[in-house]
């Protein structure tokens, strides 16, 4: 799973990266970092970091995530 685009574009400003560090124990930097690798399961999929981005947007977890990335790793498990 990854975060939607225009997700990531809404929430890469210092407050949100802040609470979303805040949430993960980690520093804003990371998040930072972790906002432009946006990484497949990577710091923002777990759910304290979903909780606080979903807060930010006002949209579910739901909303947050890339089908297209989750669909394509279900594929890929199921032809193992």
């Amino acid at each position: 799973m990854r975060i939607k685009q225009d997700i990531l574009d809404s929430i890469n400003n210092p407050r949100s990266r802040t609470r979303i560090a805040m949430a993960l124990h980690q520093g804003e930097q990371n998040i930072a970092i972790a906002c432009r690798a946006n990484a497949v399961n990577g710091v923002l999929t777990k759910y304290a970091a979903l909780e606080v981005i979903s807060e930010e947007t006002g949209k579910s977890i739901d909303e947050l995530l890339d089908r297209d990335t989750v669909d394509a790793h279900v594929a890929v498990a199921n032809e193992a």
